[in-house]
């Protein structure tokens, strides 16, 4: 049987699915209860809810991937979003405590099971990174780097791809392919690669070193300050790459070259409290990072304002 809900958290599906799930349909009927708990956490998609016992990816409001997650029994589960650490369980009013008991151990053990086949994704896809990388060529020019003026650092070319390495404890783990697209470009990150904490240092460690979150900024902050930058990609991934190099040069001066948006900011305070960072700035104007700001007022004005 289908039972459709009209809300923005989506329907939840009874059809097509084996012998236990058809029981837990007949004796536990849908339950708005689950969509209701995940709608007053702010959890807010048009995803399906499937009561499957199997965790499901999906992308709610405010993520910019597929940051939320779901696992749905029919008569309980749990749900939550990997960008904001949310992690909430859900039981039908009347489950008993043997039950509640039996939902959340297997809920920890569904959760380890996916974490071990991302992990063993991640391996594969690294695999696959290293052979692309390896047959690459280093990057002398490409019409990306020109839009942007700024150089290569440590990247390379496959045809007429830009590759962005992205490393974490000295091994390649993934690649960032940047084609070009028409007027623009197209980024993207290899699939089922692993992203969370990984990075592209640019430059020798000093005194100073900055986090910033795509590739261009990164290198624009190096080319007009001379310190090292390390790119972390987006700013979901800033505060999690903070960790690391804050761990790595405890005692260097750690700032964050934050992109001028909600999600920039946010990340650059959190990175900040979290890890004990020196501070943040972001450009003046609204909805720019710092190689725009290079672009509209040049270099000296940019060193100026990173050096305040």
């Amino acid at each position: 049987m289908t039972t459709s809900v009209n809300t923005r958290i989506g329907y939840i599906s009874m059809e097509g699915y084996g012998p236990y799930t058809q029981s837990v349909a007949a004796l536990y009927a849908p339950h708005d209860g689950f969509k209701d708990a995940m709608l007053n956490a702010n959890l807010v998609s048009d995803v399906d809810i499937t009561p499957d016992g199997e965790i499901h990816r999906f992308k709610a409001d405010g993520d910019k991937n597929q940051d939320s997650w779901y696992v749905f029994y029919g008569d309980g589960g749990a749900f939550g979003n990997w960008r904001t650490t949310l992690r909430e369980t859900w039981f039908r009013g009347d489950l008993n405590d043997d039950r509640k008991r039996e939902i959340r151990k297997d809920v920890i053990a569904t959760q380890k099971a996916a974490r071990k086949k991302t992990a063993s994704q991640h391996r594969k896809t690294a695999a696959s990174a290293r052979r692309r990388w390896d047959a690459a060529k280093p990057a002398t020019e490409h019409p990306y780097l020109a839009t942007k003026n700024v150089q290569s650092h440590g990247l390379r070319t496959e045809g007429t791809n830009l590759l962005i390495p992205m490393w974490h404890e000295q091994r390649l783990w993934s690649l960032q392919t940047i084609a070009v697209d028409g007027d623009g470009f197209r980024k993207r990150f290899m699939w089922r690669g692993r992203k969370s904490g990984c990075y592209l240092p640019i430059g020798k460690p000093g005194k100073r070193i900055w986090l910033a979150e795509g590739y261009a900024t990164a290198a624009t902050i190096h080319e007009v300050t001379g310190d090292c930058v390390v790119c972390a990609f987006d700013a979901n991934n800033l505060v999690k790459v903070a960790a690391t190099i804050r761990a790595l040069f405890i005692e260097r001066e750690i700032y964050v070259a934050a992109d001028n948006d909600d999600a920039g900011i946010k990340a650059a305070q959190d990175a900040m409290k979290q890890h004990d960072l020196e501070g943040w700035l972001a450009p003046d104007d609204w909805k720019t990072d710092w190689n725009d700001h290079c672009a509209s007022y040049g270099r000296d004005k940019t060193l100026e304002a990173l050096k305040q």
